[in-house]
């Protein structure tokens, strides 16, 4: 039943109350395996009503983090590497869970003018947050930002590159 609501159209409603079943059933992980579904509607989706989850429910899913970071890094669609990425920005983090890959990513990505703006907060954020364990790289980080000329960017990557500035990411 869960995958056909997937393969439809999905409005606000629709999608918190499959979050309101995935509650009910305590079954986080197991609908997490939808990102990783071929049919790009079902993957973006089962993003959707994931992002719609508390942090706290999200905590269910670190074990997946790699797994959703390789989707993230390998999706060509762009709505579900925002929404992958808006996962993996809302799940703890700690400094054995770093992957080169994706910091390199997000060190470009926070700059880069093909990424739409809300992929660029994200990266700047997880970026940010993956640079702040080591003192090096986050000096690599200060200097990425001061290389932006942030009135090129739209408001919502302003906003964040100053709290990234003010180190209150």
């Amino acid at each position: 039943m869960m995958l056909h609501q997937l393969q439809q159209p999905l409005g606000n409603t629709q999608a918190l109350a499959i979050l309101a079943e995935v509650r009910r059933n305590g079954s986080f992980v197991q609908f997490a395996q939808y990102l990783f579904n071929p049919d790009e509607r079902v993957s973006r989706n089962a993003g959707w009503v994931l992002t719609k989850a508390s942090r706290p429910e999200l905590l269910v899913l670190r074990p997946l983090r790699n797994d959703i970071t390789t989707l993230a890094l390998t999706t060509p669609s762009i709505p579900l590497r925002r929404l992958t990425l808006a996962i993996i920005e809302r799940l703890p983090m700690d400094e054995s869970e770093i992957r080169t890959d994706l910091l390199d990513y997000c060190l470009f990505g926070m700059r880069s003018f093909d990424e739409p703006a809300g992929i660029q907060a994200l990266c700047m954020k997880l970026a940010f947050r993956m640079c702040r364990f080591y003192p090096e790289l986050a000096g690599e980080f200060r200097r990425t930002l001061d290389c932006m000329e942030i009135e090129h960017y739209s408001p919502g990557v302003r906003c964040t590159y100053a709290k990234a500035i003010k180190g209150t990411l």
